[in-house]
């Protein structure tokens, strides 16, 4: 059953304030990046480096995660715009509210995402030579 006028405008609130609080975060990222942890005063041992060296590949995954999320948020707000939110961008079903409220920024019905992740499981699951 498509999706509602006002079941629209409330995934459209949802997903706005999804962004909003993506780029407030965003901007926090900014100020911890610039603000390493502090290490020993004494200077600096392999504990510390090792330390440093952790501290910024979680940042630089947690930058990539919020970055992913934000397009995320974006596609569905487009699709919301283009009027195909809530339809299946692979089979052209309609996605269904439950999946939709647990996932709003879904694109795929519960079939069409099964099977992609069969789909690239199979691929992973044969190593390269």
């Amino acid at each position: 059953m498509p999706l509602t006028e006002s079941q629209i405008d409330q995934f459209r609130a949802r997903l706005t304030d999804l962004r909003n609080v993506l780029d407030a975060q965003r901007g926090q990222d900014d100020k911890e990046r610039l603000s390493p942890p502090a290490t020993n005063r004494g200077g600096s041992d392999r504990g510390d480096e090792s330390f440093a060296e952790m501290w910024t590949h979680l940042n630089i995954a947690s930058a990539v995660q919020r970055v992913e999320a934000y397009a995320q948020v974006q596609d569905a707000l487009r699709r919301i715009e283009k009027g195909v939110y809530g339809v299946c961008a692979e089979c052209g079903k309609d996605i269904g509210l439950e999946r939709l409220e647990a996932n709003p920024v879904t694109h795929r019905c519960l079939d069409c995402q099964a099977s992609a992740e069969d789909d690239r499981s199979e691929r992973d699951a044969t190593p390269s030579l």
